[in-house]
């Protein structure tokens, strides 16, 4: 399965959680995990996110994709205001993905991206559901999923606060 990852959830794994390792477990569950273009150069402006998501690169835990055709993406962003160049790489990346007959899903934490990922019949997690799959997996104990959920809470990472719980 394909995981095209939107910048979010690449930032609260490494910053907001300080557990990047966490994300990269995911591919434990056959998960290839794929940052667009336009998201890699969103989060590898950092230059600690920059270090890691290289050495990541090199060592093939994550897929860098391709760009989008810029008129693609203009023409995409157009259509969905409310989406931002990587969230809108990220959807037309999987969508293109789905079409070539691979299984897909869209790593999305934003409202309006996910939304627009459902219109379009991708399939959506986000980083809550990335921490309950690996937690339902046994990856992860209860306990670290708890203590995901609390420094997402104490950090810049929008979600109802039902779901940090």
């Amino acid at each position: 399965m394909k995981a095209v990852l939107d910048a979010s959830p690449i930032i609260a794994f490494l910053d907001e959680i300080h557990e990047f390792g966490l994300l990269l477990l995911v591919r434990s569950c056959g998960y290839e995990l794929i940052v667009p273009f336009r998201v890699w150069e969103e989060v590898t402006l950092r230059p600690s996110s920059r270090a890691i998501l290289a050495r990541c690169l090199v060592e093939g835990s994550l897929t860098r994709w391709e760009a989008v055709d810029e008129a693609a993406i203009r023409t995409f962003e157009d259509d969905h205001p409310s989406l931002g160049p990587g969230e809108s790489e990220a959807l037309l990346v999987a969508f293109d993905l789905r079409k070539a007959g691979f299984d897909v899903v869209c790593i999305l934490d934003e409202k309006p991206a996910r939304h627009i990922a459902e219109t379009m019949d991708l399939p959506v997690k986000g980083t809550l559901g990335l921490l309950k799959m690996l937690r339902e997996r046994d990856l992860i104990t209860l306990a670290r999923e708890a203590s995901c959920r609390i420094a997402l809470r104490g950090s810049s990472f929008r979600a109802d606060e039902s779901l940090l719980r």
